[in-house]
Formats: structure tokens, sequence, C-alpha cells
């Protein structure tokens, strides 16, 4: 039970979470987590063997999992809701999303997408030792401006998305 384990504080956005199985928990324990999330950027468990059926069951007790669509999900969905990222190659002989083959060193999300869903799960599989991933909270941080600055950037647009080896000039987000 989720309410027994122990919780430390890894930093003032971020709590880990030790010793607990996510395959065993209930409905109960995914509500406390979702409390935890709330109040946390970050939530950390660790030590994890998960399937990709136990990370989408888990997931989808806090809340609804975005299913794999389009073109790119043909090759890059592991089972529907997850995507590969990674520069490993699948049996087709493709990377995943991003494919770096060096850490991914930042994580919006599809920050200017109005539909996007608030939750990322990410779930390190393997040659993870040393990745960092960044988060980049633009609500928080545009809240936290002086109203000057605010005033000062109103009209600034900028583009987000994902172009392999470089910067992305799509436009999509």
């Amino acid at each position: 039970d989720i309410y027994c384990m122990n919780i430390k504080m890894l930093n003032n956005w971020a709590i880990e979470i030790e010793s607990f199985d996510l395959k065993t928990a209930s409905i109960k324990d995914a509500h406390k987590i979702t409390n935890l999330l709330l109040s946390n950027m970050v939530v950390v468990f660790r030590e994890q063997n998960l399937s990709p059926a136990d990370e989408i069951k888990f997931c989808k007790m806090i809340g609804e999992v975005t299913p794999t669509e389009g073109e790119r999900g043909k090759h890059l969905t592991v089972i529907d809701g997850i995507l590969r990222v990674t520069g490993q190659k699948n049996q087709h002989g493709e990377e995943g999303l991003f494919g770096h083959t060096s850490a991914l060193d930042w994580h919006a999300n599809q920050a200017s997408n109005p539909e996007r869903k608030p939750l990322i799960w990410l779930y390190g599989v393997n040659a993870t030792q040393g990745s960092v991933t960044s988060w980049i909270n633009n609500i928080e941080s545009y809240k936290n401006l002086p109203a000057d600055i605010k005033e000062e950037i109103q009209d600034i647009e900028i583009t987000l998305g994902y172009k392999k080896g470089s910067y992305s000039d799509s436009n999509f987000f």
C-alpha cells in the first residue's frame, strides 16, 4: 500500500517513491500517486520491471492514455499508447522517435498543443546510465515572470517540433 511506503524528496519539485512495485498498484494507490503528481513535477519509481502492457494498465488507472496515431505510429509503436524513443533499431532497421545515440536532454511534450495530455510517462529500458531528461514547464515559468517581461514578450512566437539531427522548422505545434 502506497500509504505505508517511503517517499523521499529529491529536490523542491521531484520526489522518489521507494520500494513500490507498480505492477501491484491498486486504484487507491493510483489516486494517491496522481495527487503526488499534481504537487510534484516529477515522481520517480526505480527498479521497476514492467511490460508495456503493465505500463498501459497503470497509466489508465491515472487517466486517459493517448493512442498512437498517424504514419509515425506504424514503426514507432511498442503497443498502442507507447512510442519507442531510442537510437536502437527495431526489426525493420528503423530508429525510434528522435533516434538519439546520446542522451535526450530535454522534454517539452508538445507544449503548444492545447489537446496534449498533462502527464508524460518515461520508462528507461536499457542503456539509460547517464541519460538526462530536463523538464520544461513553460506555464509555471511564464507565471513567475515580472509584468514588464510578460508585456515585452507577448507577441513573440516560437516553433516547437522535432526534426532528426536538427532543430525543427515544422509549424505543426
